[in-house]
């Protein structure tokens, strides 16, 4: 893919042009079409894209998506692999512990503190 083309109504959102451009580079770094992915190798690809988004701006809203309730702006115009993949960034956000009061229940993924050893003797 060389370029990416997007709809004025859409464009006019900055979390939309970058969701698409995360899209884009993911596709190139794969190497393989879009196209020929299935649906949910789409839904895990346009939630990483999602998720891309709102990591880079430190924000789980990005005015398009609301990844602390796995909501979309344009939801009904949002195919089923975004859909899919708008789940998938809010886990990835919550997994990511971005903010206390979002953690994700269950165990800490952090590695224990380490403990300063003793002198021997």
């Amino acid at each position: 893919m060389r370029a990416a083309a997007l709809g004025a109504h859409a464009a006019k959102y900055h979390g939309v042009v970058l969701h698409e451009y995360s899209q884009w580079m993911l596709e190139e770094l794969i190497g393989v079409p879009r196209d020929s992915w299935t649906q949910d190798v789409q839904a895990i690809e346009a939630g990483f894209a999602y998720y891309l988004l709102c990591s880079h701006l430190d924000n789980p809203r990005s005015g398009f998506i609301d990844l602390t309730r796995g909501t979309a702006l344009m939801q009904t115009a949002l195919d089923p692999s975004h859909l899919v993949g708008l789940r998938w960034a809010t886990g990835l956000w919550k997994v990511g512990n971005h903010s206390a009061s979002e953690r994700c229940p269950g165990p800490s993924w952090k590695w224990p503190a380490r403990r300063a050893r003793e002198p021997k003797g």
